[in-house]
């Protein structure tokens, strides 16, 4: 099994200010090994989640920013454009296209760059900007959403409900969505059948950040209630028995700098 976790806004300077607070990431890096790593350029969370998967720069993989303008003046905002992805994909493959390949079950919560991706079983791709969510998800996901919403009191059947919960929360990017994509993964890991690869995207640091700037403050808050989402994601690979089974990566796409000027 392979858990590969990003968490947005993370940089290892971060980290090594925090690490006492953050009891599961750092209990996962003690137990293997940890170091910097150099964003991709330019560093913006599409074009590193996309290189994060591919090993390749923008300009192999295509995905040149989270939206941008071209020569001709024309704008690109490829959240919800699902060609972007498969221009990506004939271009080079991605860790989800040899994994569709090796027949082995994938879960994409919250990946950049991921829409409409045949073979990725249970896929909710980060749809921000649009309110599209629940339509850009796989089948498979949007029934495990469904049961999910089922289970907490919503009326089961009513669907615009649903599509419009999931797209109010994913666009809100802050504490809730990221409650929800570790309630999502905790379910799809205590299934018959758990993911034998799970990508998990993280937004708070990234969020809270973005809203009140690089606070050492804010830097800590979120980074302590991310860590707490990741250890229920951790206690439910222990509590399926494949903990020890499961290679962790966890990696960040870019850090924050105060700019002046």
């Amino acid at each position: 099994y392979l858990l590969l976790v990003s968490i947005d806004g993370l940089s290892f300077d971060a980290f090594r200010r925090h690490w006492r607070a953050l009891r599961w990431i750092d209990g996962i890096a003690r137990r293997g090994s940890f170091r910097p790593l150099r964003s991709s350029f330019p560093s913006m969370t599409w074009v590193a989640h996309t290189s994060l998967i591919t090993g390749q720069h923008a300009r192999h993989h295509g995905i040149l920013g989270n939206r941008w303008s071209d020569a001709e003046g024309r704008y690109h905002r490829p959240m919800s454009d699902a060609r972007v992805v498969r221009r990506r994909v004939a271009r080079v493959p991605s860790l989800l296209e040899l994994a569709r390949q090796r027949k082995l079950s994938v879960a994409s919560l919250n990946w950049p760059a991921t829409q409409g991706l045949a073979g990725v079983r249970w896929n909710l791709p980060e749809i921000y900007g649009a309110r599209s969510s629940y339509r850009h998800a796989s089948k498979a996901m949007r029934r495990l959403f469904d049961r999910y919403v089922a289970a907490h009191g919503a009326p089961r059947r009513d669907g615009r409900y649903r599509r419009n919960l999931l797209s109010r929360i994913a666009l809100k990017e802050g504490v809730e969505y990221d409650m929800l994509l570790r309630d999502l993964a905790v379910r799809l890991v205590k299934g018959s059948s758990p993911p034998r690869i799970m990508l998990l995207h993280f937004l708070l640091p990234d969020s809270w950040m973005h809203r009140y700037g690089p606070s050492r403050l804010i830097e800590r808050w979120s980074l302590e209630l991310t860590d707490r989402a990741l250890g229920r994601v951790v206690k439910a690979y222990q509590g399926a028995g494949i903990w020890d089974k499961t290679a962790v990566l966890i990696t960040s796409d870019h850090g924050f700098a105060e700019v002046t000027h």
